[in-house]
C-alpha cells in the first residue's frame, strides 16, 4: 500500500509542474490521500517520529496541491 501510494506520487509529480493536464495534479492529489490512509493503518508497526514527520510533509504538499487545484477549477 505504501510503495503503491509513493509510486502513484512520484509518476504524477512531472505531470503536475509541466501544467499540461490537470489529470495529473488530481493523480497526485489521490495518491497523497492513499499514503495517509496507509500510514494510519500501519501506524502502529511505524516510529512514531517517522509517521509524524510523513504527515508533516503530506500537509505541506496537500496545501499546495489543494491550491493549484482551486485554481485549475
Amino acid at each position: 500500500m505504501l510503495r503503491e501510494a509513493l509510486d502513484q506520487i512520484v509518476t504524477n509529480v512531472p505531470g503536475t509542474l509541466a501544467g499540461r493536464d490537470p489529470e495529473y495534479l488530481h493523480q497526485l492529489r489521490v495518491g497523497m490521500r492513499r499514503l495517509r490512509a496507509a500510514l494510519f493503518v500501519f501506524r502502529d508497526t511505524m516510529r512514531e517520529a517517522d509517521v509524524a514527520a510523513l504527515r508533516e510533509s503530506l500537509r505541506r504538499l496537500a496545501r499546495v496541491a489543494g491550491s493549484a487545484r482551486d485554481w485549475d477549477v
